[in-house]
């Protein structure tokens, strides 16, 4: 895939930055303001600007740390960058989870309209399951290693222990503690499903 427009014109402007140099301000005897620094063409340090004395000290400043103050924008836009691919890389593996649940993996048209504060957030357990402590049943599962293993395979992620099979369980139910599985219908049936996927999966192995 060809880079885009943006991303060529930042790889042209590190390329320039290579060939600069860091400037000193410094004040002639004649109060005028001057820009010293190692003249990359010819590698010879001294003056490489004299500024008009119309110009400010704060204009003076801002041409003397140019190089540096570039340098450090265009390493904020490389890890924002690179930021953007990972918060794209999760998103994807969400959504993915959501499918597997059986859940839709886009938003409802609805998501900011107005809700009755009388409606609950989630679904509260019926009185025949509650009995079903879901939480910890995870947690045990966690610890088993193929389980883990199931998740593995599942999320396309590595999973060594039970506290990162915690978390990818936590990205494949859509929830932010097990704990939830006790009190929240919709992550509990989730769950149910999910458990039952696992035992399929392992009489098929």
């Amino acid at each position: 895939m060809q880079p885009s427009e943006d991303a060529r014109r930042l790889r042209a402007i590190e390329a320039r930055m290579g060939d600069g140099c860091t400037l000193t301000l410094v004040v002639e005897k004649d109060r005028s303001l001057a820009l010293e620094g190692v003249e990359p063409a010819t590698s010879e340090s001294g003056r490489i600007a004299v500024l008009d004395r119309h110009v400010g000290h704060g204009l003076a400043e801002f041409l003397a740390r140019a190089h540096d103050d570039i340098w450090f924008l265009v390493g904020l836009v490389r890890r924002a960058a690179g930021r953007i691919k990972r918060l794209e890389r999760e998103i994807g593996w969400y959504r993915k989870a959501l499918e597997l649940a059986g859940l839709p993996s886009t938003p409802p048209a609805d998501l900011h309209a107005p809700r009755d504060a009388s409606q609950s957030s989630h679904q509260t357990i019926p009185d025949d399951n509650r009995h079903r402590n879901y939480a910890a049943e995870a947690s045990m599962k966690c610890d088993e290693p193929a389980f883990r293993q199931f998740l593995c395979e599942l999320m396309e992620k590595p999973c060594p222990n039970a506290g990162a099979a915690a978390e990818l369980l936590r990205w494949a139910l859509s929830i932010t503690s097990r704990k939830h599985l006790n009190t929240d219908e919709a992550a509990a049936a989730r769950w149910r499903d999910l458990r039952a996927r696992f035992e399929a999966w392992r009489r098929a192995a």
